[in-house]
């Protein structure tokens, strides 16, 4: 799948519940210093969620965070940026055991 990275969105209709344990694999480019969703769970399909889970984003500074959801949001952070043009392949692991791991 390729989306112009403006305006393209994916959207699922399944409501599963999600499982504890999970990886996220996803490949980026940009050089973007807007920040914003890159992929993520939520409550409504086609505009604004009040509810997020599971979400990975990129922030204005480039620097790639996700989150999760336990009652408030907690989230784990990169250190580098990532808006360089470069291709960068994002990886996320959480397991129940050793928590949120972003690679």
């Amino acid at each position: 799948i390729r989306l112009n990275g403006t305006n393209q969105f994916i959207t699922n209709t399944n409501t599963n519940a999600i499982p504890g344990e999970f990886s996220l694999s996803i490949w980026i480019r940009t050089t973007s210093t807007q920040g914003g969703y890159i992929v993520g769970r939520g409550n409504n399909q086609i505009s604004a969620s009040s509810s997020h889970d599971r979400k990975l984003l990129m922030r204005n500074d480039g620097r790639i965070s996700f989150g999760i959801w336990n009652g408030s949001i907690n989230y784990v952070n990169s250190s580098a940026s990532y808006n360089d043009g470069k291709w960068h392949h994002i990886v996320v692991l959480h397991s129940n055991t050793t928590g949120i791991s972003l690679i």
